[in-house]
């Protein structure tokens, strides 16, 4: 790993740690006021996004705390292709 790389890789987990925690927080927010049978899972599966920011943004209007959630969670998007595309052009250039 050159200096890049791992500049990269420490933002990269700096933000997954808070965006993952964030996340299971607002679950277990709104888990809170839901039943049992209608509660939404913790593991990430399709459509649960969708459902978990309706649901919060009922229960809780004036809280930015999805939005930034999920502004960081685009900046985990945007360093991992940063991380594919400098290791795929140390990989043309030859290093």
């Amino acid at each position: 790993m050159n200096q890049y790389e791992k500049l990269l890789f420490l933002l990269f987990v700096t933000f997954y740690l808070p965006t993952f925690a964030l996340y299971h927080f607002m679950i277990f927010r709104v888990n809170r006021h839901l039943d049992p049978d209608h509660r939404i899972r913790h593991s990430i599966s399709w459509g649960a996004p969708t459902k978990l920011e309706k649901l919060y943004r009922g229960f809780y209007p004036r809280s930015s705390l999805y939005s930034f959630t999920r502004s960081s969670a685009v900046i985990l998007l945007i360093l991992a292709l940063a991380m594919v595309a400098l290791r795929a052009w140390e990989y043309v250039v030859g290093r």
